[in-house]
């Protein structure tokens, strides 16, 4: 004995729907994952690789080990940072310019990280006090060593926090 047809065509449009849903759903999970792996330039700075040719700083996400209780982010403070690995061994260095118009403590966080999964491999913390309207350099010379090859699949980025001081 056969369904009759408004029953049938009921549960047709039923299954449709639910099917519309799920792919809808799919969808939506595999753009939100798309996103999360997505390999387009961050803000503020590159994912390209450094190499002796090329260096690369990037602001550090939030949440490194930086102590900013107390401090503010500085970032946009420093000036002509320049990171890069040679034969392996990297260094830094920049300055910081104090535009308050009191003397800052500036910390600022050096990291070699691994972009596939943003692992630290190695780190500097330099400290520098700034009067106010002046500029001090600051720099770490081969903060880090690793093979040439891995150097070419890492990235550095920096954290800034200052204090008043």
């Amino acid at each position: 004995m056969s369904a009759p047809r408004s029953d049938l065509t009921r549960s047709t449009r039923s299954s449709r729907a639910r099917s519309a849903a799920v792919v809808a759903l799919l969808t939506i999970v595999a753009a939100v994952a798309a996103g999360c792996t997505d390999q387009t330039e961050p803000e503020g700075g590159s994912t390209a690789a450094p190499s002796d040719a090329a260096p690369a700083v990037t602001p550090a996400p939030d949440r490194t080990t930086v102590d900013d209780e107390g401090g503010v982010g500085a970032h946009a403070d420093l000036q002509k940072p320049l990171c890069a690995a040679q034969n392996g061994v990297w260094g830094f260095t920049g300055v910081v310019k104090n535009a308050a118009r009191t003397a800052q403590v500036y910390t600022v966080e050096v990291s070699v990280v691994n972009p596939d999964g943003w692992s630290v491999v190695g780190t500097k913390s330099i400290e520098a006090r700034a009067e106010p309207g002046k500029a001090v350099p600051v720099r770490a010379a081969a903060f880090h060593r690793e093979s040439a090859a891995d150097a070419a699949k890492h990235q550095c980025v920096t954290r800034v926090v200052r204090h008043q001081g």
